[in-house]
């Protein structure tokens, strides 16, 4: 299905609640992504980072905090207690219409899908020009992040695995690892040497891209990072992809190798991290970005942001399920808007599961989406293709991935990608 993106950017926190609540039960969820904000600073980031965002939906005070370049090609809807309010700021909008605020929800749901359109049957058999994901008509391809709030949980075969898969399909495959020590470099100990057939190499690639990032900031430009130049000399040569990745043959995917210094991790932070992404991307020449996102550490949370779908991988383990529960409750106690976004893209997976759940799992807004089983072959792995031998986890994982992710209706090449 691809959605409509509608970002909905209200003060009060309890009345976007019960908008999402509602929302999530309703015949628009399979046709309106809604993007929630309480704070205007998160969302000005948000405007800023996401292009293709179908319709905002928020209050005259909300949109006057706004700066013109945030929403000069956007449309808009303008809720308020009478429907001949103006935004001072940007009255002279071209694309500003006006909604009673309080109205039913099913109303002002509707209002909101006969403004950005409803999803044509092509799009929604997954045939539209992005694919059946969400995610085409924002950044040319799916991104989707691995997580577990505990290491050992099967997270990086996880990522592996979905990679696989995806190349499979013949989607064009990126894996991305944005922990200090890549997982899946010992998976595939075949690595070892492929940086030395590479041109450039990751430590480079983060050198122009940080470059392009303080050159960005100091001319004012927030977060419109562009990453597609590096200087050679007196020329200006393009950032290609190719002179940086190498290619994973087992799963037919590309990756990079990860700098071996601590110190070289320890300079990419989280608006590094963002930019990498969304250069890869941004380039048109990835269907499908899979990261291997680890947690507890501000790339991590980078990826979050980023990534369409978040599959969160739990193990029916006393001590894991605990710590999943003080992770989400910190999130929504801390981060609200964050909580909110993140809470709409995770997608929970048990892994390892043996036919049924020994610990109850509990949380209102993260429910069990799907199980991958116990494979107990992989405790004796002497090769790295015999992570791929097991056709009941594979096909387990292809029928989650094609229904929750949209794997199934993605066709390769047909990502648009983004102008900044």
């Amino acid at each position: 299905m691809n959605k409509r993106d509608v970002v909905l950017a209200l003060h009060d926190k309890r009345m976007l609640d019960s908008m999402t609540a509602y929302w999530k039960q309703s015949k628009y969820v399979d046709q309106l992504q809604l993007r929630v904000f309480s704070q205007v600073d998160t969302l000005q980031h948000y405007l800023r980072l996401q292009p293709g965002i179908a319709l905002l939906v928020t209050q005259g005070d909300v949109l006057d905090a706004l700066e013109e370049e945030d929403v000069q090609d956007l449309s808009i809807m303008l809720l308020g207690e009478r429907t001949d309010i103006v935004s001072m700021k940007h009255r002279n909008h071209p694309q500003c219409s006006t909604e009673l605020l309080y109205q039913p929800l099913p109303h002002l749901l509707q209002k909101m899908l006969e403004r950005v359109g409803a999803p044509s049957e092509a799009e929604r058999a997954g045939d539209g020009a992005g694919g059946a994901s969400e995610s085409a008509a924002r950044t040319g391809c799916s991104i989707i992040a691995v997580a577990s709030a505990c290491g050992g949980s099967g997270k990086t075969t996880a990522a592996c695995q979905l990679a696989r898969y995806a190349a499979e399909k013949g989607l064009r495959t990126f894996l991305l690892s944005v922990e200090e020590h890549a997982g899946f470099h010992v998976l595939l100990p075949q690595m070892g040497r492929a940086n030395d057939h590479a041109p450039n190499h990751f430590s480079q690639l983060l050198y122009y891209l940080k470059r392009d990032l303080k050159t960005s900031a100091k001319q004012g430009e927030g977060y419109k990072i562009k990453f597609d130049l590096q200087a050679e000399g007196d020329k200006q040569q393009a950032l290609a992809p190719e002179s940086f990745v190498v290619s994973l043959p087992l799963l037919r995917a590309d990756t990079f190798v990860s700098p071996a210094s601590r110190a070289e991790w320890n300079m990419v932070d989280a608006d590094l991290t963002r930019g990498l992404i969304r250069w890869l991307a941004e380039s048109n020449r990835y269907d499908v970005i899979i990261i291997d996102s680890g947690a507890g550490h501000v790339r991590a949370e980078a990826a979050w942001e980023m990534a369409h779908h978040i599959v969160w991988l739990l193990n029916d383990d006393l001590a894991h399920l605990h710590n999943t529960l003080q992770l989400f409750n910190h999130w929504e106690q801390e981060h609200s808007d964050h909580y909110r976004q993140r809470m709409t893209r995770l997608k929970l997976i048990v892994n390892r599961y043996m036919g049924t759940m020994m610990n109850r799992w509990q949380h209102g807004d993260a429910a069990i989406c799907g199980f991958l089983p116990y494979i107990p072959h992989w405790k004796q792995v002497h090769r790295p293709e015999q992570w791929f031998s097991s056709a009941v986890y594979q096909t387990a994982l292809a029928d989650w991935a094609d229904t929750q992710l949209m794997l199934g209706g993605m066709r390769a090449g047909e990502g648009r990608s983004t102008a900044t």
